[in-house]
């Protein structure tokens, strides 16, 4: 028997938790827009040998970026990091997982 997936998610990046800075201004800081999700499609199919059980599950596929939140407080003409080692992960594509029993 073949199993077939055919599956399109709309998926949007994920941040790390609190962060103080505005979409737009991490947008600028990894090279994509934060705000935006994407359309992302998987296709493929997998033989299951005869008496077996299989299952084909999609999930999606990131790529993060680093980045420290950085500015210039009030009363202050130096930089200054404000939060370090937060992360942005954008959607890439959607792979699927085979499973047999």
């Amino acid at each position: 028997m073949t199993l077939r997936i055919d599956e399109t998610r709309s998926v949007g990046t994920t941040l790390s938790k609190n962060i103080s800075l505005s979409k737009s201004a991490i947008s600028a800081a990894v090279g994509w827009d934060v705000t935006k999700s994407r359309s992302i499609t998987v296709s493929g199919s997998k033989e299951v040998p005869s008496g077996k059980y299989g299952t084909l599950k999609a999930y999606v596929k990131y790529s993060g970026k680093k980045f420290d939140v950085e500015g210039v407080p009030a009363l202050s003409n130096k930089w200054v990091t404000f939060q370090k080692n937060k992360t942005a992960h954008r959607p890439i594509g959607v792979c699927f997982k085979y499973s047999q029993r």
